[in-house]
């Protein structure tokens, strides 16, 4: 299995999509974690329970070391590749309130 296979297969055990911010992965770990807690899983073993959980947090472990290690493109160009002109106002609004108070 390739690196990017299991970046893919992890936000999908955490059922995030192709784009998700680091709120969104966290959030997604601890409802998959909460639900297949060994303690508050209901309708399977507790082996069942636990190896979801240690899955999830497998999962969660992989996406945190890609976004560690990961290179942003801190740049206005690349900023509007992605999010387009229609958002340049929360560009702005981000260097007005922390960059350039």
């Amino acid at each position: 299995m390739t690196g990017f296979d299991k970046i893919d297969e992890a936000r999908r055990i955490l059922g995030v999509g192709d784009m998700a911010t680091l709120e969104e992965i966290k959030t997604a770990y601890r409802e998959v974690a909460r639900k297949s807690h060994p303690d508050l899983c209901p309708g399977m073993s507790e082996e069942e329970c636990d190896e979801k959980f240690r899955e999830a947090t497998r999962a969660r472990d992989i996406l945190m070391e890609y976004i560690r290690v990961y290179r942003f493109i801190f740049n206005k160009e690349e900023y509007l590749k992605h999010l387009g002109p229609e958002n340049l106002e929360l560009f702005d609004h981000f260097w007005e309130e922390w960059v350039n108070p």
